[in-house]
């Protein structure tokens, strides 16, 4: 079997003012990380790089876009979709594109985007779409930062900074682990965290929510089957973070 990997900064999910010009895009160093992974990992696989060119899928009179119900900006007030109203509008455009014009059995997306993963996943169960959605963990650094194309923005001291994202999201994991069921509580404790910081650091929100539905958990966490999840979203400088773990 083939394994397509698709490369492309998706001019759909950003809105006016946002960064998608200055967005980190480095096709060769991209191209040789999935060949050194093909030999690492599937070297008995035939390997395809979709790297489309704007143009390519957005062509001249392109008009036609997908809104998903659990990204929608009303849903959770702590989340990307009220925080960047375009962005899964974006998301689940470029998706059901790839997808069909791949037609995948299995589709592999990273946990670091997990609200972007229940937009895709409701995107498939809702149209009907044959095929699996595979969620694999976030790559971290060793401290923790997850890693990102974004990370390439930050100075040396906002990425040693960086790393309280990673810190509020494990103080809310063990209150969960060790009892605590106060949704209020639990994003408490997270925000004191936050409050450690030595350079600026302008918080968006911290989110605690259904992970398959995303709205805010209000009260006590309990009743979904899927879990919940915990999410930060957070500037240091001019750079925008995002991260998340889950709770089960």
């Amino acid at each position: 079997p083939a394994v397509v990997v698709s490369v492309f900064v998706n001019p759909a999910q950003f809105a006016p003012g946002e960064d998608f010009d200055a967005y980190p895009r480095s096709l060769q160093n991209d191209l040789s990380l999935i060949a050194e992974t093909h030999r690492a990992v599937r070297p008995d696989a035939a390997v395809v790089v979709l790297a489309p060119k704007d143009a390519e899928l957005y062509p001249e009179g392109f008009g036609t876009y997908l809104d998903v119900s659990c990204g929608a900006a009303g849903v959770n007030p702590f989340s990307e979709g009220a925080s960047r109203p375009t962005f899964f509008r974006g998301v689940a455009t470029v998706c059901c594109k790839f997808f069909n014009i791949i037609r995948p059995s299995v589709a592999y997306f990273g946990q670091k985007d997990a609200q972007q993963c229940a937009v895709i996943k409701q995107l498939v169960r809702d149209l009907e779409m044959p095929l699996e959605i595979s969620i694999v963990p976030t790559v971290r650094e060793e401290s923790g930062l997850a890693m990102s194309s974004r990370n390439a923005y930050l100075s040396e001291t906002e990425r040693s900074q960086a790393t309280v994202i990673y810190r509020m999201l494990c103080t809310g994991r063990e209150a969960f682990q060790n009892g605590e069921r106060s949704g209020d509580k639990i994003r408490e404790l997270m925000l004191n965290v936050a409050a450690e910081t030595i350079v600026p650091f302008d918080l968006q929100y911290v989110s605690l929510c259904s992970a398959s539905s995303m709205r805010e958990v209000e009260g006590q966490v309990e009743g979904s089957g899927d879990g919940f999840l915990l999410a930060v979203a957070g500037y240091f400088g001019k750079t925008r973070l995002i991260d998340n773990m889950y709770l089960e």
